[in-house]
Order: C-alpha cells, then structure tokens, then sequence
C-alpha cells in the first residue's frame, strides 16, 4: 500500500470517528434528563488576581445562579 493510501484511509476512519461521536453527542443531548438539584458545578474561566470572576466566568455563574432559581 502507498503512503497516499494510507493517509487517505486514515482521514476517512478519522472522519467516520469524528462523525459517530458528534451523532452520539447529538443525539443524547437531545434528550433532556435534568432534574431539582442541590448542587451545580459551573466549570469556568479565569478569576482576577483580586479575587473577582473575569468577565466570561460571571456570566456562567449569572446564568448558573438563574437556572438555579428556576428562570
């Protein structure tokens, strides 16, 4: 086999790869499962070395901090 060949069967099962994940990804996404919860975990940006959240981690937590109230 070619190195060209190889290459080009090696996109293709990467693609394929790339293609079934974001079905699944997609697909179970879909399908909303959330429930009342106690808890969140807000995965972020940066905070300010004065302790302050940056500008993008603020809005996370203002839409957490909603989502959390029930709006």
């Amino acid at each position: 086999m070619t190195p060209l060949k190889i290459l080009k069967i090696a996109l293709l099962v990467t693609a394929l790869m790339l293609m079934t994940g974001g079905g699944l990804l997609l697909g179970i996404g879909l399908y909303d499962t959330a429930q009342p919860s106690d808890v969140g975990i807000v995965l972020g940006s940066k905070v300010e070395l004065d302790g302050q959240p940056s500008a993008r981690l603020k809005a996370r937590l203002d839409k957490a901090a909603a989502l959390y109230r029930g709006h």
